[in-house]
């Protein structure tokens, strides 16, 4: 599952990158296309302005002291493509019984008519490095052009997969062909809280209410797990 803006009780985070300091040196940075572009690291966003989406909403986010960027493109068209992967150092979760990981992200899909690899970009995760299962697809439902809201909150229960685990790694995987980009910013890992739920509207009344002491209001409540 994914939300944006959603109140919920959770766990002081267990583990948590900022990428004040750059991208972990430990970290493994593929370029699986060959194409010269992999994951960086920036404070200010893209080569490019396009009108304030070029970079990370700091609103909501640790992007004042950077943030990580794949930017498809700055490398312009390529015979290629783009394929870059990041993972993560192993992170310990044997002593969490459950998980709960959380990031932002801005992603802006394009996809040329003809392109070598469609515009994607995804989260995976692994308990041993090779086996990998895909937990978050920003490009979901997304046509050309379209893009997820800037900053995007992504909060996922992966207790499934991870809970219990002495090794756990995330993958974020971009693939493109001179598309645009994909931010991302505070990897956070915490244990899902004991009220996993959030409002997400106002179902009725839907167009104003006079808050009257007799007036009832009707909410939308989800289930987070």
């Amino acid at each position: 599952n994914s939300s944006s803006n959603m109140n919920r009780t959770s766990s002081a985070p267990f583990f948590s990158e900022v990428f004040a300091g750059g991208i972990p040196p430990t970290w493994q940075n593929v370029d699986s296309s060959g194409s010269g572009v992999v994951w960086t690291w920036t404070t200010t966003g893209t080569f490019v302005d396009y009108n304030g989406n070029d970079s990370l909403s700091v609103t909501g986010t640790s992007a004042n002291n950077g943030y990580l960027m794949y930017d498809s493109d700055s490398a312009g068209q390529t015979v290629l493509g783009n394929y870059g992967v990041l993972i993560t150092d192993a992170i310990d979760c044997s002593t969490h019984p459950t998980v709960r990981v959380t990031f932002n992200e801005y992603f802006w899909k394009y996809d040329a008519a003809l392109p070598i690899y469609l515009n994607t970009a995804r989260v995976y995760v692994s308990t041993d490095g090779t086996t990998w299962t895909m937990i978050h697809a920003a490009d979901a439902g997304l046509g050309i052009n379209d893009e997820t809201p800037n900053p995007k909150a992504v909060s996922l229960n992966i207790s499934s997969i991870a809970a219990g685990q002495a090794t756990v790694y995330f993958k974020f995987s971009f693939t493109g062909d001179y598309s645009y980009w994909w931010f991302v910013d505070d990897l956070e890992l915490s244990e899902v809280g004991a009220i996993d739920a959030g409002v997400f509207g106002i179902l009725d009344p839907y167009n104003g209410c006079l808050l009257t002491s007799t007036e009832d209001i009707v909410i939308g409540v989800l289930n987070l797990q």
